[in-house]
C-alpha cells in the first residue's frame, strides 16, 4: 500500500506541471538525458536536469526552478554543505526527485531524502559510504585537532574525486561546521542518519569491512535493499527495481564508466541496526 500511496503522490505532483503532464518519470529522465555532464532547466524551467559533482558554483538553476517542480539527478556526490543546501531549495519548492542511473556519497545521503517525493529508475545504483566527520566546532573531542593534523590527506583525497571543489570548502572548521549541518539536516526531515555512516544489514556490514582491509585507503560504497528498509525513509523513497546481484550492480558501474567499488545488499530479514522488521 505504501508503494501505491507514494506513486500516486509522484504522479500527481508530475501531472500538475503543465511539460509533465501524463508522463511517467522515466520519460522525465530521458529528456534530461541529452544534458550530460551539465544543469539545465527545461520544460519551462518546471525540469531541473543535474548531471555531475555536487561543487559550490554551478548551481545557480537550483533558484530558478519553479515551484513543484522536478529535479531529475545522476550524481557521484561532492561537497556535503552545497548538498544539503540544494536539498533544502528543492524541499521549499516542493519538488520531486528523480534519480537515474547512480546517485552517490553526498546525492545518496542529502538529495535522495530532500523533500517528500523521490523516485530511483530502474538500473540505478543509491550508495553510501559515510558522512561529514562527526565533530563539532562547539566540543573539544579531540576530532577538530585530528582534521587538523590530517587536513592534506583529506584534501587530497577529496580532490582526486571533485578536482574543482574551492580549498575553503574542505577546511578543517567547513568540514566540522558539515557535521552539525547534517544533523540538522535529517532532524528537520523526521529521518535517522545511521544509514548514512554504516550499512543497515549485518551481511553488508560484513562485507564492507572485509572490502576495506583489502584496499588499504580506499573507501568502498554499500548500497541498502528497499525490502531492508522497512519505513525507515517515512515513504520518501520508492524503487522502481532494485538490482538483482553483485554481478549486476558491477556491470551498471562498468557501463557508467565508474571505478569505485560497491557492496549488493541483498533482500534480508535480520537487519543490522533494526530499523524496522517491516519490509515493502
Amino acid at each position: 500500500m505504501r508503494f501505491v500511496a507514494l506513486w500516486a503522490a509522484i504522479v500527481g505532483a508530475l501531472a500538475a506541471l503543465p511539460s509533465a503532464a501524463e508522463e511517467n518519470p522515466s520519460s522525465i529522465a530521458a529528456a534530461c538525458r541529452p544534458h550530460g555532464d551539465k544543469i539545465a532547466l527545461i520544460r519551462e524551467q518546471t525540469v531541473l536536469c543535474f548531471d555531475g559533482p555536487i561543487i559550490p558554483g554551478r548551481n545557480a538553476a537550483f533558484d530558478e526552478l519553479k515551484q513543484d517542480g522536478v529535479l531529475v539527478v545522476r550524481s557521484t556526490g561532492g561537497f556535503a554543505p552545497e548538498a544539503m543546501r540544494l536539498a533544502n531549495i528543492l524541499r521549499d519548492k516542493n519538488a520531486t526527485v528523480i534519480v537515474y542511473d547512480y546517485c552517490l556519497s553526498a546525492c545518496a545521503n542529502y538529495f535522495l531524502v530532500a523533500t517528500q517525493r523521490t523516485y530511483v529508475l530502474k538500473n540505478t545504483i543509491v550508495a553510501w559510504h559515510g558522512g561529514p566527520f562527526i565533530c563539532s566546532l562547539d566540543r573539544s573531542d579531540g576530532m577538530h585537532e585530528f582534521l587538523v593534523e590530517n587536513i592534506g590527506l583529506i584534501r587530497a583525497d577529496f580532490r582526486k574525486r571533485f578536482p574543482d571543489v574551492p580549498q575553503w570548502a574542505i577546511s578543517p572548521d567547513a568540514l566540522c561546521a558539515a557535521s552539525d549541518m547534517s544533523s540538522r539536516f535529517f532532524s528537520e526531515r523526521d529521518i535517522d542518519d545511521r544509514h548514512v555512516f554504516t550499512p543497515m544489514t549485518a551481511h553488508t556490514d560484513k562485507f564492507v569491512r572485509l572490502a576495506r582491509k583489502q584496499s588499504v585507503g580506499q573507501k568502498p560504497f554499500w548500497m541498502w535493499h528497499p525490502r531492508n528498509q522497512g519505513d525507515y525513509f517515512k515513504s520518501r523513497v520508492v524503487y522502481e527495481s532494485y538490482p538483482g546481484s553483485q554481478k549486476e550492480v558491477d556491470a551498471l558501474l562498468s557501463r557508467s564508466r565508474l571505478r569505485d567499488r560497491v557492496i549488493y545488499d541483498p533482500p534480508q530479514t535480520e537487519l543490522y541496526g533494526s530499523p524496522t522488521s517491516e519490509a515493502r
